[in-house]
C-alpha cells in the first residue's frame, strides 16, 4: 500500500518538483556509494548543489545572499570558482558549517 501512495502522491507534483525530486535522489544514491575519501574529495560546486537541494533553495537565492547576477552564480557552479568568503557567505545561509581537516592527524578546525 505504501507504494500506491506513494506514487499517487507523486501525481500531485509539477514538473519542477520531479526534477528536484530525481535529482536529490540521484544525489543521495550517488553520495552512499561513494567511499569517504571520495566524499571528502567533491568539490565546493557540488557540495553547494546538493545543500541547494537539500534546503530547498535555488542559484537565485545564493544571488541575493552574495549581491551579485544568477548567471553568475550558475557560472561559478559550473567552474567551481567560488572564492573561500563565497563559501562561507553561502554555508552561513544554507546553515551549514566550512571545516578545515588536517590531511595526517583528520583533526577539524
Amino acid at each position: 500500500m505504501q507504494g500506491a501512495f506513494y506514487f499517487y502522491s507523486l501525481l500531485s507534483l509539477t514538473v519542477i518538483d520531479y526534477i528536484i525530486l530525481i535529482m536529490s535522489i540521484i544525489v543521495n544514491d550517488n553520495l552512499s556509494y561513494l567511499h569517504a575519501k571520495e566524499r571528502d574529495a567533491l568539490s565546493a560546486a557540488k557540495r553547494i548543489k546538493m545543500l541547494l537541494i537539500e534546503r530547498d533553495k535555488s542559484v537565485k537565492d545564493i544571488a541575493a545572499v552574495l549581491g551579485i547576477a544568477p548567471q553568475s552564480v550558475s557560472n561559478k557552479l559550473y567552474r567551481d570558482s567560488f572564492t573561500f568568503d563565497e563559501v562561507v557567505k553561502i554555508c552561513d545561509f544554507l546553515d551549514a558549517d566550512v571545516q578545515i581537516v588536517t590531511r595526517d592527524t583528520h583533526k577539524t578546525f
